[in-house]
């Protein structure tokens, strides 16, 4: 695991996500939804009401989808739900159109 973090004490950190609304990153798309379950073995999750990141925006594609835990490169609570409160904000970050140099003002105001 990582450094003098136990597997039992790494679970039980994971674990706290179960019954937030997350944003998980795999290896070929980025998802939102509840996080129902967590497989404590292979660290599969269980998500409810999920939405999948597309070109044009978030869809909804499912009530309930199980994302393999070998495919997830992060996982975090999302902090802005609903989701659509900062979306643009986001996206522009995400594609690099918002940066800290010409649009500071801008990002001090989100708060």
């Amino acid at each position: 695991m990582m450094g003098n973090v136990s597997s039992e004490e790494f679970y039980e950190s994971i674990s706290d996500f179960k019954g937030e609304n997350v944003h998980v990153v795999t290896s070929t798309s980025r998802y939102r939804g509840l996080c129902d379950q967590i497989d404590r073995a292979g660290l599969n999750i269980l998500l409810k009401n999920v939405v999948e990141r597309r070109e044009d925006g978030w869809i909804e594609i499912s009530d309930m989808m199980l994302i393999k835990g070998d495919s997830i490169e992060s996982l975090f609570l999302e902090k802005s739900f609903p989701f659509e409160s900062h979306e643009a904000i986001i996206l522009s970050v995400e594609d690099g159109e918002l940066t800290d140099n010409g649009n500071k003002d801008h990002i001090d105001h989100i708060e």
